[in-house]
This record gives C-alpha cells, structure tokens and sequence, in this order.
C-alpha cells in the first residue's frame, strides 16, 4: 500500500498524495505542550490541522495508574484508544506534531 520503504517514514508530498485514501491511511496530530508552555494542543488543532488528520492526545492515552507522566499504556487500552480513533490493525498511521524536531 505505501511506498514509505523500510523507514516507515513520509515525506509531504507522498502525503498530499495520500490524503485521500481514507480506506487505509490514518493521519494522527500527536503534537504536545509541556506544561507551562501557555499553549494548547487540542485547541491548536481545532484551529488547523491536516485535512483528515484526528487529534491523539497522550494524556489521555497513557497508563492513568503511572505515577509517571505519559507512560505507555497497556495494549489493550492503547488498542482500545486508538481504535475510538479509527484507526485499526490495516491501516497506515502517519503522525505528526507541529513543533518538529531541533
């Protein structure tokens, strides 16, 4: 289904490309603020986002019995999250956030 080769990795073209494949790609916003920041994932993403794209929100995602801040989950809870998002075992995921890498 993807031309993504062994890196599992996108480029914005291949997106573009692929926005509209809404039988196998699944597109996540994963962006995150750290606390203090004075910002807001969720409602930066209500005001742009990708065309398509859902919002997947680690604080509601992650373990809730950590004591630990955004610890993974157990599968079934993460399977049970990411499923309410649409998204299933046959699916490409492409996730993004919008602060980037530096």
């Amino acid at each position: 289904m993807t031309d993504a080769g062994e890196t599992g990795l996108v480029d914005t073209a291949w997106l573009t490309d692929h926005l509209d494949d809404v039988d196998n790609v699944r597109i996540v916003d994963a962006t995150f603020f750290l606390p203090g920041s004075g910002r807001d994932a969720r409602a930066e993403f209500a005001r742009r986002h990708i065309p398509g794209a859902r919002f997947f929100d680690i604080d509601e995602i992650c373990d809730p019995d950590s004591t630990l801040p955004h610890m993974i989950p157990s599968a079934e809870r993460f399977a049970e999250a990411v499923g309410a998002l649409g998204i299933g075992d046959r699916h490409f995921v492409v996730a993004y956030d919008t602060t980037g890498l530096s």
